[in-house]
């Protein structure tokens, strides 16, 4: 995702992930699709903002699920070996819940 500093008009021509910061200060990342609406009356831009928090979300916790599997490929030690494959199973149950 672009940082906080890219140009939002960049990004939204691009349909890039970007970041906004809320009013309270918290950010959420999302994908820009700026849509002109065409009517009688003359055009009246319309952005749509996609919230990509969930899917990002379930894209790191997959990643760490593969890191953990391939950890658990490269230890002699059978626990821990058997915690990182249960580690790995509880990461992809919780990537699951976000793809709901």
């Amino acid at each position: 995702m672009p940082d906080c500093g890219s140009d939002p008009r960049e990004a939204a021509r691009a349909r890039q992930p970007t970041i906004a910061e809320r009013p309270d200060g918290t950010r959420v990342g999302f994908v820009p699709y700026p849509t002109p609406l065409f009517a009688e009356s003359g055009t009246l831009p319309v952005n749509i903002l996609i919230d990509v928090t969930d899917t990002k979300q379930a894209e790191f916790l997959r990643l760490q699920a593969r890191k953990c599997r391939h950890l658990s490929h490269g230890v002699d030690e059978t626990q821990t070996a058997e915690t990182l494959t249960k580690m790995a199973k509880e990461y992809e149950q919780k990537a699951r819940i976000f793809r709901r």
